[in-house]
Order: C-alpha cells, then structure tokens, then sequence
C-alpha cells in the first residue's frame, strides 16, 4: 500500500469547501490528497468558537426562569425518609397529618403537584404541623420502631450504646474529681479501680488530660446554663471574694444572685485572675468577664445588687468596688456581707469583755493547735495520755481561718473534750520543754477555763 493510499484511509471523508485556500495553506499535503478529496456544494469553513462572557444577575435570573419553564419536576422518594407524614398519591403530594385535622388554606391538605424540596420543608416548618406535630409522632416513632433492623444496623446500634455508656462512667468520674477537689491524676485510678469492678470503661480517654477536658465540657454547659437563666432574668444581684490559691496568686470568686419565679437561687459564674486587688482591677476585671460571656448588657442593665466583705477595696465609699459600680448604676445596693459583720462584731464583743482573757485563750489554742502539729514526739506522747484515760483521741484543731466562727467553735468544743489528757500529757512533759510548761500554766488558769467555757455555750447557740 502506498502512503498515499495510507492517508486516505486514515481521514476519510475529509471536505475542502474551497480548494484555493486548502493548497495555499498546505500545499504538500494537498497535493497527496488530491485524489481523495471530494467537493459538496454548499459547504461552508467552520465558525470560531465565540468566548462566552460572564452573565449579568439579570441575565442569570432570566435563564433560570427559563430553565425552570422547560424543566420536569418529579416527586423523589428520598424525601419521605424521617418524615411519616409525607404522602404521594395520584401525582399530588399530601399531609396526612394535617389532612386528618382538616386544617384549612393549606396546599398539603387539598394536594399540591409544586415538586421542591423547600415547599416540603415549609410546611414542615409551618405554624399548624408543628402544633400537630407532638400528637402523632409518639405514634410515628413507634411505627418507625416496630420495623425489623437488620443485623449491621443492631450491632451499629449496641456499639453506639456501648460507647455511650462508657463515656458516662468517664464522666461521672472526671466530675467526682472536681467536686472534690482531687488531682486530675486521681482520675486513672477510678477508671482502673471501675474497669476492676467489672465496668467497661473502653481504653481510650484514661488519662488525666481527658479528664481536664470532660471537667472542662461539663464546666462549660453548665455555665452556659447559668447565662441563660441571666439573661431571662428581671435583675440580678452580685456577691465577690477573694481568694488565693496554692502559688499564692491572687483570685476573684464571681457569685450570681437571681429571683427566678419568686424563688432566689444562687449560682457560681467564674474565677479569675485581675491585674491587681485594687477596685479598679478589680472593676476591669468583672466587666471583662461579662463581656466575654456575651453579657455586657445584662451586666449594664439588669445588676441590683452587690454584696462582699468590709475590705475597703470593695465597700470603700469614693474608690471602692461599690462606688465604682454605682457611677453607672445610682439605684443599686451594696450590702457588707451579714457572716462578716457577725464574725466581726462577735470578735469585737469577746475583747471588749475581756481583752486580757481573750489574748490568753488564742495564744492557748493557737499554741496547742501548732505544738501537736509540728512535733511528732509531742503528738504520740498525746496519743499515749488518751488510751491510759481509755478516751478517743482528739488532736486540737485551728482557731483562726477563713470562717472564723465556725473554726473557733471546733476548736473549743476539740479543747474541751480532750482537756484531761491535754492537761496531762503536758504536765508530763513540761519539765523538760519550756513551751510545754507554758501550756500546762495557762490550762491550770480558771479564769481562762472559765471564759472558754463561756463561749463554747455562745457559739453554740449562735451556730445552732
């Protein structure tokens, strides 16, 4: 075969509507396929492709006017999956929820051949099926339920129900950590000590960052909670304290008062860190804090009430954390808290009867509380006198703290039940340790007896 002869056959049919501009362009070529080149009246050269260019929002709305115009639309069953209502019956789509209540001016009651996904999702979404909505689908469910699952969607079903579980014993043990205080380490130990009891706590999410971070969820939903009942509330008051952790840094405790249906309920927001403990920090601080809870106007508008110590940092009357927030708000209230004041006028009321038997009984209590604490012989010898008295043993406790009152009324009732063998173990050891001799002196003083006697019956009908 010639290469001629090749080349005819890899093209036929091939059409020069004018031969002039073919040879001009490709005369070789041309004169080769010359012999098989036919010539079709009328024929005309190929039109350019025309570059299409971007359509206007007009132009856009008008083709697809006229796309829908052309377009078919059909029913798709795909749309009756998760809705039971949903009927397509002689080429009309019906509501038979809607329908068996006879609701009026409704297309899915009389029929409606309008095949888009967004009218079946407005009439799901309109005002008379969601009033209906909560009467049939208990039966729907059931309905639902009552159809065989197949053998992988029941072990789908038991693996999410096991996962479930597990993560609620996670849960549970992360928030045990933090409602008593324990390290996020201790948290280990409960998962192991529960997958001992037999439990299945699976083997991911056992370490102490998963239980930072399930303290951390629950922690936020529940203040999202606490926000949410802030808001619809009418008005709020506000109690603040501050506090100091193990590093020493200084804190801020955020307390919520609100009155919801006549009754009050207290609520914990947040603790945090200001820049400094003066009442601007302080100020700063707290209105940060609402901002960042999306809270600025609640805060701005609906605050009523401040309650906190007697520091003058807080209740100063020109720069106090009170004054600073009445600038903004002339109708609120500041209140020194009633627990302080107690404690304080009680402290007051004890040194104005008897400033001299008052410094003995604290430097007695106080003595007794820090010599057993940091003296492990002192502390057995203690022990030794309350099993030769066949009495339980009592070590002193701390007078002072946080919550004075509280603290002073268990160390006198700790003193007073354990005096016998305090008295003795003293006595005992006072002839080779000055301190001990001190001690036992001021045991054997009545008048200081006497007068802590006189305020273990104070405080006990104060704490009743």
């Amino acid at each position: 075969m010639t290469e001629a002869s090749k080349i005819g056959i890899g093209l036929p049919n091939i059409i020069f509507a004018h031969a002039r501009w073919a040879s001009t362009l490709f005369p070789a070529v041309f004169e080769i396929m010359i012999p098989f080149l036919k010539y079709k009246e009328g024929a005309t050269p190929g039109k350019k492709s025309i570059k299409r260019t971007a359509l206007t929002e007009e132009e856009k709305v008008g083709a697809k006017k006229r796309y829908e115009e052309k377009r078919q639309r059909k029913f798709q069953r795909g749309w009756q999956e998760d809705r039971p209502w949903l009927d397509f019956v002689d080429g009309l789509m019906y509501c038979s929820w809607c329908k068996n209540e006879n609701v009026s001016n409704c297309k899915f009651v009389t029929g409606t051949d309008h095949f888009r996904i967004d009218s079946v999702r407005e009439h799901e979404n309109s005002k008379w099926h969601k009033h209906f909505t909560p009467k049939y689908k208990p039966k729907a469910t059931a309905d639902t339920h009552s159809t065989p699952l197949s053998e992988a969607a029941k072990c789908l079903k038991q693996l999410h129900k096991a996962d479930y579980e597990r993560l609620v014993i996670k849960f549970r043990n992360a928030h045990a950590i933090a409602k008593h205080h324990r390290s996020f380490r201790d948290y280990k130990f409960l998962c192991m000590l529960d997958k001992v009891k037999g439990l299945d706590v699976g083997s991911n999410y056992l370490n102490d960052k998963s239980a930072a971070m399930f303290v951390h969820s629950i922690a936020s939903v529940t203040r999202t909670q606490v926000c949410e009942k802030l808001r619809k509330a009418n008005f709020f008051s506000l109690t603040c304290d501050g506090a100091t952790d193990f590093t020493g840094e200084e804190l801020e405790n955020v307390y919520v008062r609100i009155c919801n249906n006549g009754k009050v309920e207290d609520f914990f927001l947040c603790i945090g860190s200001p820049s400094s403990t003066s009442a601007k920090d302080i100020h700063s601080h707290i209105g940060e804090m609402f901002e960042n809870f999306d809270l600025s106007q609640v805060f701005q508008e609906k605050l009523i009430g401040f309650c906190s110590d007697g520091a003058s940092n807080m209740q100063g009357c020109k720069s106090g954390l009170a004054a600073l927030l009445k600038q903004t708000r002339p109708y609120m209230v500041a209140t020194h808290c009633l627990a302080h004041r107690l404690e304080l006028a009680f402290k007051d009321a004890i040194k104005a009867a008897s400033l001299k038997l008052y410094e003995k009984t604290m430097t007695l209590l106080i003595g007794l509380y820090y010599l057993y604490r940091r003296s492990p012989t002192q502390k057995k010898a203690l022990k030794i006198s309350f099993q030769s008295l066949q009495q339980t043993i009592i070590l002193p406790t701390r007078v002072g703290g946080t919550r004075w009152l509280p603290h002073s009324q268990r160390a006198i009732n700790a003193f007073v039940k354990g005096y016998c063998a305090i008295r003795q173990q003293l006595e005992n050891s006072s002839h080779k340790n000055a301190k001990t001799e001190g001690l036992a002196k001021l045991m054997r003083d009545g008048q200081v007896i006497a007068f802590i006697l006189t305020l273990k019956v104070i405080l006990n009908k104060k704490l009743l």
